[in-house]
C-alpha cells in the first residue's frame, strides 16, 4: 500500500457538500449504548463556542469501524483520494475505516454544527452510513485477496519458468548473437588442448617465453648434441648463456630464445598517438602483410640469466624470427658478439605410424577451402557455384561426382567473410546470410567444419574462438555443420590433423626475409610451434602456465590456409610423415584441396576457376599425382 498523502480540502462551494462532510462526521459520533465503553474524547475543548456539547461524552470514532480496519489489510483513506479526484462516489466513505485516530481539530467544528439535530435522525444516518462502511471494508477484503492470489500465482509462475517474455522494446536484445551460450554439441570434435589451458593478466611477455623455453629447451638440446658431439666437447654445451665465455677458447654451443630487432617495425606509441591501432580490421588489412624485416636487423639469442648479439655468416640468420627456440655453433669475438657458424632447431618427437593400406575399399578425402570471402563485389560467383555442385555432387560430371563422393569432410580454412563488407550497409549481414546458404546445402551432403579467419566476425587474438552458431540459423540445424576453433586440431579417420586460418605464416613472413608461405610453414614444423612469433607480433591470448601452439605430437596433415596459391610438401618421419599443406584463398586460386586419409602423401588439386577466354578449367591440376609425393609451390 502507498504512503497515504494529506490533501488540503477546499472550502465547501455549497451547502450540499458541507451537509456531506457533516453527515460523514456524525457518523463517527457513538449511539447511547456505546458511549460507556468509548474513551473520553482527547480535546474536549474542541468543541465549537455556542454550541450545546451533548450529555454523553464524544468518541472520535464508532467502535464498530474502529475494529474493522484491523481486519483489513489494505484500506484506503480519503487522504490516499485528492479531493479533485473523479472517483466514484460509494468510494467515498471509505476515509473512516482508515481513521483510527482522532479526527483533527479542523474538522471538529463541522461535527460540532450538526450536534443540535434529533436524535433519531442521527442514529437513522450513523446506522445507514455504517452499513456503506461496511460494505467498502468487505470490498477492499476482497480486492486484497485477489491481489494476495496474484502475486503468489505470478511467483509460481516465475520459479517454474525458464525465462520471463522480454519486453516490447526488449526482445531484440534478448536474442542477440553474443548472448546466447554456445550449444555443447555445436562445438566441434577438435580436442581440448587450445580450450584447456588457463589464461591469466600479463604484464610482460616473459612468462609464456619462459613456459616455451623449458618445453622445447630438451628437444633441442637433443638436437645439438646429435649434431656437433664430435666438434664440441661436452664442456662446450654450455646451461647457461652467461657461461659461454668461461667454455675455453673453442666453439661452444648455447641455447635461447631468438629476438629479432627490426628497426621498421611500427612504433606503438606513435600508433597510439595518432589513433591507428584503433581502426579496427582497416588497421589490420594495412599493416598485416607489410614486412618489417631487413637484412640490417639485429639477431639477439636470450635466455633467463642474459642475451647475446648474434654475428652471421652467409645469410644464416635471414629464416629466423622473435620467439624460436634454437641452438647456435659459434665463437665469442672480441668485441663480445657470438659469432654463429651452425644452427639447429629442435629434434622432432616420433611420428605416429600412417594408415594400413585398405586396398578393398575405396579412398576417402579430406577437403580445404579457404578465402570464399563471401559478400565481395569482386568475387567468382560462377567459379563459387562450380564449387558447390561439385561438393554436394549435382555437377553432371559422372567422373567428378565419383571423386566428390569420396569427400567425408570439408574443412573451411578461415576467411569466409569479406573484410570489407563492414564498409558498406547491411554488408556484413548480407555477406553471412549467403554464407549460411552455402554451408547448409554443403551440411545437408557431407560434414562441414568452419573456422574462423582474420576477416570473419571473431575475436582478434589466437586462438581463436569458433563462429557463433547464431550466425547461421539455417546451417546449424544441420547435423555435419560445426563451428571450430582457429587454431584446428583433430582427428579424421585416425589421422592427426593439426593447421591454422593462415595468421601464423603471414606473420613469419612479414618478420623474416622468407618470401613462400611454404617456406615459412615448414620453418614452423621445424620448430615445433604453430605460432613462434607470438605473442610479440601476432597478438594471442595471455597463457601464463603453457604454451598450447607447441607442437607435442608431430601432425599427419599440417596446413595453413588463406594463401596466393596451393603448395604441400611430404617430410618423412621415424614411422611416417608429415604432408606440409598451404591451402590458397579461394578469391586467389578457386580451388578444393582434396588429402588422401589412407594415404596422406597422395594431394589433389581441384580446379573450378575461369581463364581469361571464358573457359572454364576444372578437374585435377595437371601432374597433381606425379608430384603427390614430392613438393610444388
Amino acid at each position: 500500500m502507498a504512503p497515504s498523502r494529506k490533501a488540503k480540502a477546499p472550502a465547501p462551494a455549497s451547502g450540499t457538500k458541507q451537509q456531506g462532510f457533516a453527515k460523514l462526521f456524525a457518523a463517527a459520533k457513538p449511539s447511547t449504548g456505546d458511549a460507556a465503553t468509548s474513551p473520553p474524547p482527547p480535546n474536549a475543548s474542541a468543541v465549537a463556542p455556542g454550541s450545546t456539547p451533548p450529555s454523553a461524552p464524544a468518541a472520535p470514532a464508532a467502535p464498530t469501524v474502529s475494529a474493522k480496519p484491523a481486519e483489513s489489510p489494505a484500506p484506503t483513506g480519503v487522504s490516499d483520494v485528492p479531493m479533485t479526484s473523479s472517483a466514484p462516489a460509494p468510494a467515498a466513505p471509505a476515509a473512516v475505516p482508515a481513521a483510527a485516530s482522532p479526527a483533527p481539530e479542523s474538522s471538529l467544528p463541522v461535527a460540532g454544527a450538526t450536534a443540535g439535530a434529533g436524535a433519531a435522525k442521527e442514529e437513522t444516518s450513523a446506522k445507514e452510513l455504517s452499513e456503506a462502511q461496511r460494505k467498502v471494508i468487505e470490498g477492499n477484503k476482497r480486492k486484497a485477496l485477489e491481489l494476495r492470489k496474484k502475486r503468489a500465482a505470478a511467483e509460481e509462475t516465475s520459479q517454474t519458468s525458464p525465462a520471463r517474455p522480454a519486453a516490447p522494446g526488449k526482445a531484440e536484445a534478448k536474442t542477440t548473437p553474443e548472448k546466447e551460450p554456445m550449444p555443447v554439441e555445436r562445438r566441434s570434435a577438435e580436442r581440448s588442448k587450445f580450450t584447456s589451458i588457463s589464461r591469466a593478466p600479463w604484464m610482460q611477455y616473459n612468462d609464456l617465453y619462459n613456459v616455451r623455453l623449458d618445453k622445447l629447451r630438451p628437444h633441442v638440446l637433443k638436437e645439438a648434441k646429435c649434431l656437433w658431439t664430435s666438434s664440441v666437447g661436452p664442456a662446450g654445451f654450455v646451461p647457461e648463456i652467461s657461461q659461454f665465455r668461461k667454455a675455453g677458447s673453442g666453439e661452444v654451443v648455447i641455447l635461447g630464445i631468438v629476438i629479432r630487432d627490426m628497426p621498421a617495425r611500427p612504433d606503438v606509441i606513435a600508433q597510439y598517438r595518432d589513433h591507428q591501432a584503433g581502426n579496427g580490421m582497416k588497421y589490420s588489412d594495412e599493416v598485416q602483410m607489410k614486412r618489417m624485416a631487413s637484412a640490417d636487423d639485429a639477431l639477439w639469442l636470450e635466455d633467463p640469466s642474459m642475451r647475446v648479439r648474434l654475428e652471421f655468416t652467409e645469410g644464416l640468420g635471414e629464416r629466423l624470427v622473435t620467439g624460436l627456440v634454437l641452438a647456435a655453433k659459434g665463437l665469442v669475438t672480441d668485441e663480445g658478439l657470438f659469432r654463429v657458424s651452425a644452427l639447429c632447431l629442435g629434434s622432432m618427437p616420433a611420428s605416429s605410424p600412417l594408415p594400413a593400406p585398405k586396398s578393398t575399399e575405396a579412398n576417402q578425402y579430406l577437403a580445404f577451402v579457404s578465402g570464399l570471402m563471401l559478400g565481395s563485389p569482386a568475387a567468382d560467383v560462377a567459379a563459387r557455384d562450380r564449387m558447390v555442385s561439385f561438393l554436394t555432387r549435382s555437377s553432371g560430371d559422372a567422373a567428378m561426382d565419383i571423386l566428390s563422393s569420396s569427400i567425408c569432410r570439408l574443412v573451411v580454412c578461415g576467411d569466409s567473410i569479406d573484410g570489407e563488407a563492414r564498409n558498406r550497409p547491411g554488408g556484413v549481414a548480407a555477406a553471412l546470410e549467403e554464407a549460411d546458404e552455402l554451408f547448409e546445402k554443403v551440411a545437408a551432403v557431407m560434414p562441414v567444419d568452419v573456422m574462423p579467419g582474420r576477416t570473419d566476425p571473431a575475436n582478434y587474438t589466437l586462438p581463436q574462438e569458433p563462429l557463433h552458431p547464431f550466425l547461421f540459423r539455417r546451417s546449424r540445424s544441420c547435423n555435419g555443420f560445426r563451428s571450430v576453433k582457429n587454431p584446428y586440431d583433430a582427428m579424421v579417420d585416425s589421422l592427426h590433423i593439426l593447421g591454422h586460418s593462415g595468421q601464423p605464416v603471414e606473420d613469419i613472413m612479414r618478420c623474416s626475409l622468407i618470401e613462400r608461405p611454404l617456406e615459412a610453414l615448414s620453418l614452423s614444423f621445424e620448430a615445433l610451434h604453430l605460432a613462434p612469433t607470438a605473442p610479440d607480433t601476432l597478438a594471442t591470448q595471455p597463457f601464463k602456465d603453457a604454451d598450447p601452439f607447441i607442437i607435442d605430437t608431430v601432425p599427419h596433415v599440417l596446413f595453413s590456409g588463406g594463401h596466393d596459391r596451393e603448395a604441400h610438401a611430404w617430410r618423412a618421419g621415424s614411422a611416417g610423415g608429415t604432408q606440409i599443406l598451404c591451402v590458397p584463398s579461394f578469391a586467389s586460386h578457386a580451388a578444393v584441396v582434396l588429402v588422401n586419409l589412407h594415404d596422406p602423401r597422395d594431394v589433389r588439386v581441384q580446379e573450378f576457376s575461369t581463364c581469361g577466354d571464358g573457359d572454364v578449367q576444372m578437374g585435377g591440376v595437371p601432374g597433381a599425382a606425379d608430384v603427390a609425393m614430392g613438393t610444388t609451390s
